[in-house]
């Protein structure tokens, strides 16, 4: 069986210089790093990457908890589309690094989350839109082990990233406002969760620029479920002046929104039109394709790997806060509004 000093021998190099490469470091001339990868091919060399854990009394390996919601899928809810993007994200970044990733059922207090970090079977933990609260992350940092927190990352000195909620939230309006709406109502989410706090203080941020009217009656609650977007739907159509655009925070909203203006014998897009939020798989199969916000699922979880990464390697990150656009995917649930703004 092979060994690093046979590598050594067979590139011409030293054995640091090999080490070097194996672990992705810096400072070793890109030929240099060919001929040693080579020679591991040529070799068939195969590191013991637990020996050296073991010898840095590292585990080479990182935890990803998710809520424990994730094990009971629900079929308004594609959740499970949600977490395995992050995690495919995440998980290519750290086999490219050769650490092994490890998912964790959540129990959600903080004796569990302390003897995961006192057995030390792995180096780190990323945490999934999980409300750790701010008692919690207090606790966590007292441990001094490292985590990075995906969603749901309000407290501030907490490594996180998220998808920028609020900024795309205000793009929506500026959207709809650049096809000729000006009555535009909100279909929201639960107000414990952050994205909807955020997405809806970034709508309202952008109605106000814009000098739009906002009646009370336009701003509707939902809980993420199609069933809520089909029954805030309902009450907006009753509204006087009925919105002519409806911003569902979530796309299982905005279905249930559409199939509610449906049922009203209104036609989306041209009696009124809807945008959602996350561009989840059947956005654009649906009748008609939704128009969306397209949430950057695996580049969150890739980024927060290299976070987690940095803070394993180096003891702490090079930011503490990551923010990713969304895209804004343009299908056929808008219309361009071309009559006067006061007609119905």
């Amino acid at each position: 069986m092979a060994t690093i000093y046979d590598v050594a021998k067979r590139a011409g190099v030293s054995r640091s210089t090999v080490s070097r490469v194996l672990n992705n470091q810096p400072g070793v001339h890109p030929e240099t790093r060919e001929r040693v990868l080579a020679a591991v091919r040529e070799l068939n060399y195969h590191p013991n990457f637990a020996a050296r854990a073991l010898k840095r009394q590292r585990a080479d390996a990182v935890g990803v908890i998710i809520p424990s919601s994730f094990r009971e899928p629900r079929s308004d809810e594609p959740r499970g589309y949600y977490f395995t993007e992050i995690i495919r994200g995440a998980y290519n970044y750290f086999t490219e690094h050769r650490m092994a990733v490890t998912l964790l059922d959540d129990e959600g207090t903080f004796e569990f989350y302390q003897s995961i970090f006192e057995r030390r079977q792995v180096d780190g933990i990323l945490f999934i839109d999980l409300e750790l609260g701010s008692d919690m992350t207090r606790r966590l940092k007292s441990l001094g082990f490292p985590f990075v927190v995906i969603g749901n990352a309000s407290e501030p000195d907490v490594v996180g990233v998220d998808v920028d909620n609020y900024g795309s939230s205000q793009r929506v309006v500026q959207y709809l406002y650049s096809q000729g709406h000006r009555r535009i109502a909100i279909i929201n989410g639960p107000e414990r969760r952050l994205a909807s706090r955020d997405r809806r203080a970034g709508f309202l941020a952008a109605i106000e620029h814009l000098g739009l009217d906002f009646p009370e009656a336009y701003d509707q609650p939902g809980d993420f479920s199609e069933r809520s977007g089909q029954k805030a739907m309902r009450r907006l159509l009753q509204v006087s002046p009925r919105p002519t655009a409806v911003y569902a925070i979530n796309d299982r909203m905005a279905i249930g929104a559409i199939r509610a203006a449906r049922d009203a014998g209104l036609n989306v897009p041209d009696d009124i039109s809807v945008v959602g939020f996350d561009d989840i798989p059947v956005a654009p199969y649906i009748n008609p394709p939704l128009t969306t916000m397209r949430q950057p699922l695996y580049e969150l979880g890739a980024e927060a790997a290299r976070l987690l990464h940095e803070i394993i390697a180096n003891g702490a990150a090079s930011v503490s806060r990551v923010v990713l656009p969304a895209t804004l995917i343009e299908r056929n649930t808008v219309a361009l509004r071309t009559e006067s703004p006061e007609r119905g």
